[in-house]
């Protein structure tokens, strides 16, 4: 009975702990496109 107590503790902190709001790590984003037009151009109307 005692472990099982402990057990409900540790769950009920992980559960309230997880559900905390966490701030994004970052604010920003980076895009990197690339492609492959082997040199070639194609003229735009």
């Amino acid at each position: 009975m005692k472990n099982f107590k402990q057990f409900l503790m540790v769950a009920a902190f992980l559960g309230l702990w997880s559900c905390a709001e966490k701030e994004p790590a970052s604010k920003t984003a980076t895009f990197l496109v690339t492609t492959n037009v082997r040199g070639q151009l194609d003229p735009c109307g």
